[in-house]
């Protein structure tokens, strides 16, 4: 076992070190999303454990309160051992707060991530084993680890609604740190001139997540869920009751309404919606079998007045859409793929007949 005490000289925390490994750590993750999913890094990492406090306690034959008492810690704690180069993270699973217990994870990631234990031998971070001003330039270190890792500065500020709110919904932190972040984030900007580049935040991977966050709309009318850009109009019901609406893990990307017809990034079908043709790998827009035209689109409002001239009524502003959009999202015209027939209406529902009623005698 290593010394628990051992005399050093005054540590000064690393923030910058601390933000760049919390940077390297997001970059282990293949999902570029928030929330972090942090019990992924037992997976990345060979020499980590995550363990809960109710493992320890079945394991040890002891209370929680006892096993808070012996690791020192009602939240959490990270262990190293000397002998085989492995990390145990502990956390107290039985806080009803899910925003304090990921903090925790986080700050114990921090310390293992920054190697705290190693350089100033200690098997355990306590206050008793270093002295108070190295232990609490430790914990200033993990915490600044903890906070780029949960809500990492360069996607947050992103976020077109500025609010402590976003980041504890979005981030799943608790309403006091989601403050404390939010804080300290737009001190930075105001005081001290921090800039956040977009482009930095695409290049860490989180394009497409930060689309979703500002651009994540509800419908009132067919209480549709979707990620579009400025919508007028609902695709799936052509209604203008849209609201913005808080991008949340969890939340289904696309419309509750599921495509049925599988389109490309051009709106065009992969597999014809009339005849299933699936050979479509040639330039133009009709099918070769049966000539339905293959593109949803925003299309033309014709007069359906049977004693009219059935003129154009609305003409179509040309908008690809989605394979499942039923209206174009900028205008309020009909797809093609609704009008002909490839689509049902949102609130569509099939009759059922009774076997009986079918038979008229």
């Amino acid at each position: 076992m290593m010394n628990l005490k051992m005399r050093m000289k005054t540590y000064r925390p690393n923030f910058k070190l601390a933000e760049e490994k919390a940077i390297e750590f997001i970059g282990y993750l293949d999902k570029k999303e928030l929330p972090i999913k942090l019990m992924k890094f037992k997976k990345v990492f060979n020499n980590l454990e995550i363990k809960t406090y109710s493992w320890y306690s079945k394991k040890m034959g002891l209370s929680i309160e006892k096993v808070c008492e012996d690791l020192g810690s009602e939240d959490g704690c990270c262990v190293y051992n000397d002998l085989n180069g492995k990390y145990r993270i502990y956390y107290n699973d039985t806080i009803e707060n899910e925003g304090r217990k990921r903090w925790t994870l986080a700050h114990e990631l921090g310390h293992y991530a920054l190697k705290h234990h190693e350089m100033y031998g200690q098997n355990i971070m306590q206050r008793n084993s270093i002295s108070n001003e190295n232990y609490e330039a430790f914990e200033k270190e993990a915490n600044c680890f903890a906070r780029n890792l949960i809500a990492p500065p360069h996607v947050i500020f992103h976020f077109e609604e500025k609010d402590p709110s976003i980041i504890e919904h979005i981030c799943k932190v608790s309403s006091e740190a989601a403050q404390n972040i939010f804080r300290f984030l737009y001190k930075g900007v105001r005081e001290y001139g921090i800039g956040y580049s977009k482009d930095y935040a695409e290049k860490l991977g989180f394009k497409d997540f930060i689309h979703q966050v500002n651009n994540r709309y509800f419908c009132k009318n067919c209480r549709v869920h979707y990620t579009i850009e400025k919508p007028s109009y609902c695709s799936c019901c052509g209604n203008k009751a849209l609201t913005k609406t808080i991008y949340k893990f969890g939340d289904e990307f696309e419309m509750k309404y599921p495509a049925v017809v599988v389109v490309d990034f051009n709106g065009r079908a992969k597999s014809c919606p009339c005849c299933q043709n699936e050979e479509l790998d040639y330039e133009g827009n009709y099918c070769n079998v049966c000539s339905t035209y293959l593109v949803n689109e925003c299309a033309d409002v014709y007069d359906d007045n049977p004693f009219g001239d059935q003129g154009i009524l609305v003409e179509s502003c040309g908008t690809k859409l989605s394979g499942n959009a039923r209206y174009c999202h900028k205008c309020g015209n009909p797809s093609r793929f609704m009008n002909a027939g490839h689509l049902k209406a949102w609130n569509y529902t099939p009759i059922e007949i009774d076997e009986l009623d079918e038979i008229p005698f």
